[in-house]
């Protein structure tokens, strides 16, 4: 038996699907289960020690403000959470059972305990609280706790309005601990850890990474720009600013809105010396992996890749996209949207493309009430009739899918080509 509460996340392809042994061939329909459950590739769930998969937990993940998180948001706070829950576990007690007390005794063991090697400050210890506090207000208000363990004050805001805080939150918590480090120690750091040199300049015969020009590349575009992990990962490579005979001394380029933590675009600089790391990664060990892949045919085996053709229209680029079902998108119009409501939504291609006008009506109700564009549209995979016939016509969806505000104006931009 398993000690410990784990934490998954739903794939787009499993491995039930493709194993020859009995047990999994059972669950080979195992991505129709999830859709009709309207769990999606990307969703997190938890299994407690038993092995067993909470359904309530599973709704909070899945069918809850914490669903529209952002992905590396998601991925703390559940960390958080199984944190908690096993300190419960050990003590015969499941995470709806948790108490006030529980609450105060994790406390002073992950802050003050001398029995924890591993102690934590006042930040982290916030924002493990804050996302204690959102599961159990959630749970509080589906009635399943009987108590919320997380007690709450009131405090003024900054706006001069009363809010409510956990009242556990940490007192000597510090929002930011800046250390500067100069060029001359990051590249030292840079040769030693990643390039797999000594201090004094020597190839390191015990250093056994791999890919450390990849890894030396991405480190220097990251420490050049300041951009965020998460930011330089999402470049592709026509993004990269291009590198040209110039005087320059740095070179800029734009990241999407939809990479950048505050959801707007906006401008990087790279240093040239840094961009010329990046492209000899590029004309070397870059394509030479990708020819490799394309010998073994790893991109045929996927169904789930999008191929960028080429770019054109200066100022205003196209992009000459290629989606799973060979279907050229190239309209930079249409292909924004496309990609909107991909990203957004989880729909499938064939879904999109059966849109139709009227699909996003506006919610109706008093303006006071929660109110949220849906969806309504037809699926294709798992479409079937009484019988259990293939529709190839699609069905209409039962759950319609939630529609931020972007995919609300990605639809009426549609709306209006058609």
């Amino acid at each position: 038996m398993n000690k410990f509460w784990q934490v998954h996340w739903v794939t787009r392809r499993h491995a039930a699907a493709a194993s020859d042994h009995p047990v999994p061939r059972e669950w080979a329909d195992l991505d129709v289960r999830e859709e009709a459950a309207r769990i999606d590739p990307g969703d997190v769930f938890f299994t407690d020690p038993n092995y067993q998969v909470g359904p309530r937990l599973t709704l909070y993940t899945t069918r809850s403000a914490f669903a529209h998180l952002a992905r590396e948001t998601r991925r703390n706070h559940a960390g958080d959470c199984c944190l908690f829950f096993n300190f419960l576990w050990q003590r015969g007690k499941n995470w709806c059972d948790a108490e006030v007390e529980d609450l105060l005794d994790f406390e002073d063991w992950r802050r003050w305990s001398p029995r924890n090697p591993r102690r934590i400050g006042g930040s982290k210890w916030d924002r493990e609280l804050s996302a204690l506090a959102r599961l159990y207000k959630w749970a509080g208000a589906k009635r399943y706790v009987a108590a919320n363990p997380v007690v709450m004050r009131e405090v003024l805001g900054r706006h001069g309005e009363m809010v409510s805080v956990p009242a556990q939150r940490a007192k000597n918590a510090r929002s930011s601990n800046v250390k500067w480090l100069t060029p001359r120690a990051y590249r030292l750091w840079r040769d030693v850890g990643l390039r797999g040199y000594t201090a004094d300049g020597r190839r390191d015969p015990s250093f056994r990474g791999r890919n450390d020009d990849r890894n030396a590349a991405y480190s220097d575009l990251l420490f050049s720009s300041g951009m965020r992990l998460s930011e330089g990962g999402s470049l592709l490579t026509l993004e990269v600013p291009v590198l040209e005979e110039s005087v320059k001394r740095f070179f800029d380029g734009r990241l999407a809105k939809a990479a950048t933590k505050s959801r707007r675009e906006r401008t990087f600089y790279v240093a040239v010396e840094d961009l010329r790391s990046v492209a000899a990664y590029e004309r070397t060990t870059r394509r030479a992996v990708i020819r490799r892949a394309q010998a073994k045919g790893v991109y045929e085996s996927r169904d789930d890749i999008w191929v960028l053709e080429k770019r054109s229209g200066g100022q205003q680029p196209v992009l000459h996209l290629w989606d799973e079902n060979g279907q050229s998108v190239q309209r930079p119009l249409l292909t924004a949207c496309f990609i909107v409501l991909g990203y957004l939504t989880g729909m499938r291609t064939g879904e999109i493309l059966a849109l139709e006008n009227g699909c996003c009506p506006d919610p109706q109700g008093p303006p006071e009430a929660a109110r949220r564009h849906l969806i309504y549209a037809r699926q294709f995979k798992g479409a079937r009739d009484e019988d259990g016939n293939h529709q190839s016509a699609g069905v209409v969806r039962e759950a319609p899918w939630v529609a931020v505000p972007q995919v609300v104006a990605a639809v009426r931009v549609l709306e209006q080509l058609k």
